[in-house]
Order: structure tokens, then sequence, then C-alpha cells
């Protein structure tokens, strides 16, 4: 990433970024160090999907949507459909979860 910084907006075939992945996969060190190597990150989409909502349909994915809410990811951004992250969370406590976490933010 020192070398070459245009490798963090590559985007696969799908049109995600290593951001994306890192989410995806719940790596939050990978993640922490993309976004301190590049902020402008967090606020990208994919798709018109906001960047955490995958993180939080998928699996418990809540310590990498807290990394990604702390550095500055917008809470109130709607996907394609018309909602949010949180209206996005198939689980109950995690959405309680991170409705908690983003109001002590």
């Amino acid at each position: 990433l020192n070398r070459h910084k245009s490798l963090v907006n590559v985007t696969d075939r799908d049109g995600y970024i290593p951001l994306h992945i890192a989410a995806y996969n719940n790596n939050t060190d990978c993640a922490k160090l993309l976004i301190e190597k590049t902020p402008m990150l967090i606020s990208l989409t994919n798709r018109n999907v906001v960047l955490y909502t995958p993180v939080v349909l998928e699996h418990d994915r809540s310590i990498v949507a807290r990394c990604l809410i702390k550095n500055g990811a917008r809470t109130d951004l709607k996907n394609m459909y018309g909602d949010t992250p949180l209206e996005c969370c198939i689980d109950e406590n995690m959405k309680q979860s991170l409705s908690e976490f983003i109001i002590q933010k």
C-alpha cells in the first residue's frame, strides 16, 4: 500500500474494492489499515449499496461494522431499496448493539 496507493481503489468484477472485501470477510485489521492509508474509502459505495450493508446482512460482523462507523461510515445512507444499514440487520441483537454504539459515538 505504501508503494501502490492506487491499489486500494481497484475493483473486482462485481465492483467491490478491497475495503468492501475486508469488511465482508470480517477482517477488521485489514479494514483499519485500508482506512488509515486512504480515509476517503469509508464513504465509497458499491452499486448504491452502503459500504457496510453486506457486513450487517450476512453474519455477526459487529466488530468490523463498529470499526467502519467509528471511522466515519455514515449510518444515514440508504441502499438501492431505501434501507439504512440498521434496517438491513437481520439479527435483532446485532441491530440493538449497533444502535447503542451509534448513539454513544
